[in-house]
């Protein structure tokens, strides 16, 4: 199944590489802790994934690029983080124990718009890597795309996640040293796999 040659490719790749992507990852982090910053940090590992994943030699230049480059585009997606996560979070929250029909329909709906507003953002930065023309409204468009051509395809990207962040909370330590990284590799990874099956080297 792709989902499980995704898998191997990037804990084979990050085997190969390891050392650049534990710094990055804990650079990562460091630059996540202003919370505003958040997405551009993640933009630029995914960055450094993108192109480990094309060539040979990488550094950590890499991770510094993505993040200036997507600086801007990074403070975007946070506001849209705290408007989207924030109203449907509340509502969640707020009306958590309502019985009334009108919550009973609405609580799935926000529900579901977390979800696939969450899943549109683990396939957007790296199809926005890919793109030649990188606008964010392309990149969350193609995201879409790809999520409802590929349901059971993201449904295991969701899983493995889940298996990944369950045995980094165990192993705490892999929170510092790998797992960023890890999730970069694997989505990256992941967008190149339904990329080619669709046909394409890149996009636009």
């Amino acid at each position: 199944m792709s989902i499980f040659r995704v898998l191997r490719q990037s804990v084979q790749h990050l085997n190969h590489r390891g050392y650049i992507f534990i710094w990055a990852n804990f650079l990562c982090l460091v630059c996540m802790l202003p919370i505003i910053t958040a997405p551009a940090a993640w933009a630029g590992l995914t960055y450094l994934a993108h192109i480990s994943a094309r060539e040979r030699q990488v550094g950590l230049e890499e991770f510094w690029a993505g993040l200036r480059a997507n600086l801007w585009r990074g403070v975007v997606v946070a506001l849209l983080n705290v408007v989207i996560v924030g109203i449907n979070v509340t509502n969640l929250w707020a009306y958590a124990n309502d019985p009334s029909p009108t919550t009973a329909i609405l609580r799935p709906i926000w529900f579901s718009t977390l979800l696939v507003w969450f899943t549109l953002q683990l396939y957007m930065w790296p199809i926005l890597h890919h793109m030649t023309e990188p606008t964010l409204l392309g990149a969350f468009r193609n995201a879409g795309i790809m999520l409802l051509t590929n349901p059971f395809f993201t449904l295991g990207v969701w899983l493995v996640l889940l298996v990944l962040w369950s045995v980094s909370t165990i192993l705490a330590a892999m929170w510092l040293l790998l797992t960023l990284s890890g999730m970069a590799l694997f989505l990256t990874f992941a967008v190149m796999d339904r990329l080619g099956v669709a046909g394409y080297s890149g996009t636009e």
